[in-house]
């Protein structure tokens, strides 16, 4: 069996609640950024895929975070012309970061990846594939199926080790919010052979990730314990 580092998550589990919030931003000044991007992004014709800290906030549980997380589709940039006429400006010395400054206070927006429905994937290509709508501040976007998400969070980990305990933490709370889901969708197995059908891993970097999955899995069946190792 692959060795599990010792790590710490970030906040003690907790049973899922009714969100009246669902599909709300929580972070200050979040909510007007994100809908400026919608209109920048439906004047280009830009496609998008909303990930990251965005997604678990509208989508898993409210919790603030410092980025807007995004994905283009299909396309390397976006229109500066656009964009700043929409409230955003390019942070200097980036091509991927766009601050937006109309709101309560700036706002960062980061485009993570660019996702291509061609060939030659890569897992955010992947998860474009399988991606489903969902409606995050009155808009209806593209995100990744839920545990396409756990997926980029547990690649994550692997491309930086330094901010495992942040992305950990990410799929703790998905597997705390979705009970429902954790015997098949969100299941060892069933993220193992997603992890080897549709992104390609095999071992040992498979075994590796289906035993950090499964450290994660245990803890979050277990309210009370929040860490692992």
């Amino acid at each position: 069996m692959a060795r599990v580092v010792r790590e710490r998550f970030t906040h003690p589990p907790r049973v899922r609640e009714a969100r009246p919030t669902d599909g709300k931003l929580s972070t200050i000044g979040h909510a007007e950024a994100f809908r400026a991007f919608c209109r920048a992004a439906d004047r280009m014709g830009a496609r998008f895929l909303v990930i990251g800290g965005t997604y678990r906030d509208a989508l898993v549980r409210a919790m603030s975070t410092r980025d807007i997380d995004v994905v283009l589709v299909d396309r390397e940039s976006l229109s500066r012309e656009v964009m700043e006429e929409e409230g955003f400006r390019r942070v200097e010395g980036s091509s991927y970061s766009w601050l937006f400054l109309r709101g309560e206070k700036p706002v960062e927006l980061q485009i993570g990846a660019v996702a291509s429905t061609g060939p030659g994937k890569g897992p955010f290509s992947t998860a474009l594939a399988h991606a489903e709508e969902a409606t995050i501040e009155g808009r209806k976007v593209l995100v990744p199926r839920i545990e396409d998400f756990v997926i980029l969070k547990l690649l994550a980990v692997e491309a930086e080790p330094r901010r495992s305990y942040r992305d950990l933490g990410d799929v703790q709370m998905v597997l705390e919010a979705f009970p429902e889901l954790r015997p098949k969708r969100l299941s060892v197995e069933g993220i193992r052979a997603r992890l080897r059908d549709l992104y390609g891993i095999a071992a040992p970097r498979l075994r590796s990730h289906a035993a950090r999955f499964r450290a994660v899995h245990r803890v979050a069946a277990k309210p009370g314990e929040w860490s692992w190792g």
